[in-house]
């Protein structure tokens, strides 16, 4: 099955790519699901779905050690279940994280709930040391490719938050 994918998940697919970013460790969100299914069915790449953000740091974390250059693609309102994880297991050994998060409650979002962790997560991210890059187009996340690159050589950590609008821009290209 073909799935019919945004310019903007097709640039988050290229931006894998470009970097050699795998395995991709994901959890759930309405704005990612189409991408997500399309990380899962590139046979050139692992897949790690989770139910738990920290899970997933763990997961990336070890697959750094063991030699790869693992990314992780969730929204901001897990954030907080990570923070500890990110502060005593990825900061404190130096182990690179290179996180994609649906940034949830910018300008568009129907859930009230999601608003709290919105406006927290960049905030919560810089305290982490983590480099923090707003996307608002694949133009953008094209333009931090090399920044993100460079994480695995600084052994730092980076998070590219993609707003509502990034995944509201365009319509699914034809198939």
């Amino acid at each position: 099955m073909t799935l019919r994918l945004r310019p903007s998940e097709e640039a988050v697919l290229s931006f894998l790519d470009r970097l050699q970013l795998d395995p991709v460790i994901t959890l759930p969100c309405n704005y990612t699901g189409s991408l997500i299914r399309a990380v899962q069915e590139q046979p050139h790449r692992m897949h790690v779905p989770c139910s738990r953000e920290e899970e997933g740091v763990g997961i990336a974390c070890g697959a750094y050690l063991g030699g790869k250059r693992p990314a992780m693609i969730f929204q901001s309102s897990g954030l907080g279940n990570a923070v500890n994880v990110l502060a005593s297991l990825s900061n404190l050994y130096r182990i690179p994280v290179v996180m994609l998060i649906s940034h949830r409650g910018t300008p568009g979002e129907p859930i009230l709930a999601q608003q709290p962790m919105g406006d927290l997560a960049p905030l919560l991210l810089k305290a982490l040391a983590f480099s923090v890059y707003e996307i608002f187009s694949p133009q953008d996340l094209n333009s931090r490719a090399e920044v993100v690159k460079e994480n695995f050589v600084n052994k730092t950590s980076s998070a590219l938050l993609l707003p509502i609008s990034y995944w509201n821009s365009e319509d699914p290209q034809p198939s």
